[in-house]
Order: C-alpha cells, then sequence, then structure tokens
C-alpha cells in the first residue's frame, strides 16, 4: 500500500472512530443511482457498511476525485451492522461471465433508520480480498432473513 493510500485509511479511522475490516471498490447501480451509476470505495467496518462515491463520467474519474473532492457530487450512505440483513449475489452461468460485467453483481438489504420497508442497494464489486465474504457474513448474522453469500470464485 502506497503511502497515501495508508494516510487515506488512517484519517478515515480517526475521523469515522472506527476500525475498517474490509475494503472493495465497486459501482453503485441503484436504486436512486444515476444511469451510469457511481463508482466508489464500499467499506465495511465494526460498526457500519459505508459507500463513499463520486457522480462522474467515468469510473477511473471518479475513483481519482475520491480523494481530491474536486469534482462531481459526493455520494455517501452509512448503514449501522445491526441494521444489515442479507446480501444476495445470483448465480451468474458462463454466458453471463464472458459477457457480463467482470465483476459480481450483488444486493445488500437493509432496515432503515426509523423503521419502515428494507432498503436494497445493488452494486458491482472488485473482491480480489474477499471483501463480499466479510459482508455476506455481517449481513447474514442478523435479521429474519438469513443468506449468506457464496463465495465468488468464478469471475
Amino acid at each position: 500500500m502506497t503511502e497515501d493510500a495508508e494516510a487515506f485509511w488512517r484519517d478515515y479511522e480517526r475521523s469515522t472512530g472506527e476500525t475498517v475490516e474490509a475494503r472493495a471498490m465497486g459501482q453503485w447501480l441503484g436504486p436512486g443511482a444515476p444511469r451510469e451509476g457511481v463508482w466508489g470505495i464500499l467499506i465495511l467496518t465494526d460498526r457500519s457498511f459505508h459507500f463513499l462515491g463520486r457522480k462522474s463520467e467515468n469510473w477511473l474519474k471518479g475513483i481519482f476525485t475520491l480523494r481530491s473532492r474536486a469534482e462531481g457530487e459526493a455520494v455517501e450512505f452509512r448503514v449501522p451492522r445491526e441494521d444489515l440483513r442479507s446480501l444476495e449475489a445470483p448465480d451468474r452461468g458462463w454466458l453471463s461471465r464472458i459477457l457480463g460485467s467482470p465483476f459480481p453483481e450483488v444486493t445488500l438489504t437493509w432496515n432503515p433508520a426509523g423503521g419502515g420497508e428494507p432498503v436494497r442497494a445493488v452494486f458491482n464489486v472488485d473482491d480480489p480480498q474477499g471483501f463480499l465474504a466479510k459482508l455476506g457474513a455481517a449481513a447474514g448474522a442478523r435479521g429474519p432473513r438469513r443468506r449468506f453469500l457464496k463465495p465468488l470464485t468464478n469471475r
């Protein structure tokens, strides 16, 4: 990890008061996202799930403006771990692995603050370090509907 990356994560933990357990790059696809989605960082801490992104014309520009916050509208949401309900990943057939996104698409469901219908968000996640397995365990450990994410080895 570069010095800049290490400084970013130290600052993140200091500013949130939370310990980062896992992180990955990903794209929020909706509902509510712009048509092209929003690229950003998915973070699982000891207390929450956090998405930190910026609306941008393309993913590369979106990633590089996360740190500077110079361009694009910020897109952030944080969900306390106790509100996470499930993480679902559809089985990917051979055709979707060849012609589809190189990253698995998952749906995260949580209980909104103040009650009401569960909230769902769809993401494509670049997961070389096991982020989805950790998020799936955090989401599947609570709530009436328990669904654990199967390991995603077929990319």
